[in-house]
């Protein structure tokens, strides 16, 4: 069974969670005035690796994970209230910001023979160039028809 730590334990893993300096939190918890700052930095770091902070500031982490989901819904919200706005630049943020989530931002389009529309990942500019000249030399050559 899982012991909760103390009231003190508790504040320092909340602490540590919010500031992300053990020594501060370690100050900010139990009375440190008159401690070396090594000591101090000691004292942190073994409360840091009790079982009881350490699984408190675990569960901190895990309480406050965003998932990808999580992040595209506040770009979905954020470019609702942008529609209704009417702020088209906020809007284009948003889903800017989701695409970027979702990894689309380094896709390209492209088209072959074979294959029209297909998606070209990693492309160096050169290799984009490229590709875009054969895509112009075709369209040329279906206007000259």
């Amino acid at each position: 069974m899982y012991e909760k730590p103390t009231l003190k334990q508790e504040r320092f893993a909340l602490e540590w969670f919010k500031e992300g300096n053990a020594s501060q939190a370690y100050r900010d918890c139990y009375n440190a005035q008159n401690m070396k700052p090594e000591t101090i930095w000691t004292e942190a770091c073994l409360l840091l690796k009790n079982p009881k902070v350490a699984k408190r500031i675990q569960e901190l982490r895990e309480s406050t994970m965003l998932t990808a989901d999580d992040i595209i819904n506040e770009y979905e919200e954020a470019r609702e209230v942008a529609r209704l706005n009417d702020n088209a630049s906020a809007m284009v943020a948003a889903t800017a910001g989701k695409a970027k989530v979702l990894g689309l931002d380094k896709l390209t389009l492209a088209g072959d023979k074979d294959n029209p529309l297909r998606i070209v990942q990693g492309m160096s500019e050169s290799e984009l160039q490229d590709e875009l000249r054969r895509i112009q030399l075709r369209l040329s050559s279906i206007d000259a028809e």
